[in-house]
C-alpha cells in the first residue's frame, strides 16, 4: 500500500535516513524538491489586531449627501427634456432612399404613392407631416406613380414638378432636367417659367433652353433595363454607363456630338461597342476601369 504520509514526513524533516536516501534517488525527487523550495519561500502574513482596530476607529464616515426635493424635480425635468429632444430629432428627421450604381430601388411613400429610383439616385422626404406636405427632394432620376390627394411636388436642383395624381418620370443630371408625363398631368417649374405636360408629353431643359421630347412608351425604358437617350451629351452617356454598370470610365475625349438611341443595360461589351463606333473610339479594359481613346490617335 502506498504511504500517503511520506511527503509530509519529508517536508517536516521526520523521515528516516534510509527512506530519505531512497526518496532522493527516486525519479520524482526533482519535482518534490522544487515544491519544497517554493513552499519555504511563502511567508505567513502578519495580522496585527490592535493596529486594524485603531484604523477603523480613526476612519471618518462620509456624510450622506441629501438632495432637496426641488432639485430632484429639476433633474427629472431635465431628463425628460433630453428624452423628448432625442425623440423629436428622430421624429422630424427626413427619410432617405438611395439607389446605388448598378441597381434600382422601389419604395412606397406614406400615402402609398410608388417611386422607383434609377441607378445612382437619391430621394429625401419628411414623413411626420406628409399628408399636408407631399414633397420629395430628388437627386438623379425616378419614376413616380402618385396617389390622388393634395399637391405632390418633386424638387430638384434644376426645377420642380407638381402634380395631383399621375405617373411621370423626372431626371436631373449634369445640368439637364427632363420630365415626362405618362398619365394625368404635371406642372413643371424651372426658373421663372411654368409649363403643363399632358400624357405622352415630355420636356428637356438645359441651359435655360427647353425642348419637347417625343414620347411613345407607356413607362420609362430604364425600368426594363434599357438605356435610352435623346440628344444626350457624350459626358451624359458616359456617366449613365458608369452608373448602370458600376464601372469607372477614363477618357480625354471631348465631343460635342449628341447621342440619340438606346444601349443595352445588361451587356457592357455591346454598349461600349456602340459608343466606340458612334464616336470612333478605342476601348481598353483593365479590371473595373475602362479607358476610351480616339481610334485615329493609335498607331
Amino acid at each position: 500500500m502506498q504511504d500517503d504520509t511520506r511527503l509530509a514526513r519529508w517536508l517536516s524533516g521526520e523521515m528516516e535516513p534510509e527512506e530519505r536516501e531512497a526518496l532522493e534517488n527516486s525519479p520524482e525527487f526533482p519535482t518534490l524538491s522544487r515544491i519544497k523550495d517554493n513552499f519555504e519561500k511563502l511567508k505567513r502574513p502578519e495580522f496585527d489586531q490592535l493596529t486594524i482596530l485603531e484604523n477603523v476607529l480613526r476612519h471618518e464616515k462620509t456624510p450622506v449627501k441629501i438632495i432637496p426635493f426641488y432639485k430632484k424635480a429639476w433633474i427629472r425635468v431635465a431628463a425628460m427634456i433630453v428624452v423628448l429632444l432625442g425623440i423629436g430629432i428622430v421624429f422630424f428627421m427626413p427619410k432617405y432612399q438611395i439607389a446605388n450604381n448598378n441597381e434600382t430601388l422601389a419604395f412606397t411613400l406614406p400615402d402609398d404613392s410608388e417611386v422607383i429610383l434609377n441607378a445612382g439616385s437619391q430621394a429625401k422626404y419628411a414623413t411626420w407631416d406628409w399628408s399636408d406636405n407631399r414633397e420629395v427632394d430628388l437627386t438623379g432620376e425616378a419614376y413616380f406613380k402618385v396617389a390622388k390627394g393634395k399637391k405632390f411636388s418633386v424638387k430638384t436642383e434644376l426645377g420642380t414638378v407638381t402634380v395631383l395624381g399621375t405617373k411621370f418620370n423626372v431626371r436631373s443630371r449634369l445640368g439637364k432636367f427632363d420630365v415626362i408625363c405618362y398619365e394625368g398631368k404635371v406642372r413643371v417649374t424651372f426658373g421663372s417659367t411654368e409649363m403643363v405636360l399632358l400624357p405622352g408629353q415630355g420636356i428637356s431643359i438645359s441651359n435655360d433652353d427647353a425642348q419637347m421630347l417625343p414620347i411613345s412608351a407607356s413607362e420609362p425604358e430604364w425600368l426594363k433595363g434599357e438605356l435610352v437617350f435623346t440628344q444626350e451629351s457624350f459626358d451624359g452617356v458616359i456617366a449613365e454607363i458608369e452608373r448602370k454598370y458600376d464601372v469607372k470610365i477614363k477618357t480625354t475625349v471631348a465631343s460635342s456630338q449628341e447621342f440619340s438611341g438606346s444601349l443595352p443595360g445588361t451587356d457592357l461589351d455591346t454598349a461600349l461597342k456602340i459608343i466606340s463606333l458612334t464616336y470612333h473610339l478605342h476601348v481598353e479594359k483593365d479590371a473595373n476601369i475602362i479607358i476610351l481613346t480616339p481610334a485615329d490617335a493609335r498607331p
